[in-house]
């Protein structure tokens, strides 16, 4: 069965609900308290922290997502000792991490940005890298080091150059962080040398 439809004269004359003046008057004091909260988490303050609960400091908290970002970017890379010249060569990875080979969502660059602090997880890449770099080296492949490279980003108003891969050699030794190196031990018996 058909509703009945209002007539044009209802429509007409019929008006919005109106907002009690107390609930505007709420809804400005917490829109107050709101902007209070990120302003404050924006200075650095930590007062609203003490006051706020928990539910709500969570979403005051958008203007210090990343409070101590380094203006750089960081890149890993991986080198391997070469047990006749005891010489530090760069791995090519993108053969041995063929998914995303060349950008920052390879599984190199994960494992690296989430585990470099994990004994376990470097121990198993080192071990997976040089199973895999053997081959380059022709059998002769040593230690593996892990590193990554702080590339800071141009000077502000300056002409921004596209991005390239740059090889390891071409950046200096102050941009270098070393995570992680073979142990000594494995390193002997890689190149097959009696401690």
């Amino acid at each position: 069965m058909a509703r009945p439809r209002k007539s044009q004269a209802t429509l007409k004359t019929s008006r919005p609900a109106r907002v009690p003046p107390l609930v505007k008057t709420l809804l400005g004091a917490l829109a107050v308290v709101y902007l209070a909260g990120i302003w404050l988490g924006g200075i650095g303050s930590g007062i609203h922290a003490k006051l706020l609960p928990r539910p709500a400091l969570f979403l005051t908290q958008v203007s210090c997502l990343f409070p101590k970002a380094m203006p750089m970017t960081i890149e890993y890379a991986a080198l391997a000792q070469d047990c006749r010249t005891d010489q530090w060569r760069e791995v090519e990875l993108t053969p041995i991490f063929p998914i995303h080979p060349n950008d920052k969502e390879n599984r190199f660059h994960r494992a690296m940005f989430f585990h470099r602090r994990s004994e376990v997880a470097m121990t198993a890449l080192d071990a997976y890298i040089w199973a895999h770099a053997d081959t380059e080296l022709s059998g002769n492949a040593g230690a593996i080091q892990l590193l990554s490279l702080r590339i800071p980003f141009p000077e502000f108003g300056t002409k921004f150059e596209r991005y390239r891969r740059r090889p390891v050699e071409a950046h200096p030794s102050e941009r270098r962080h070393v995570w992680w190196t073979t142990p000594a031990a494995e390193t002997q018996h890689r190149c097959r040398i009696t401690p």
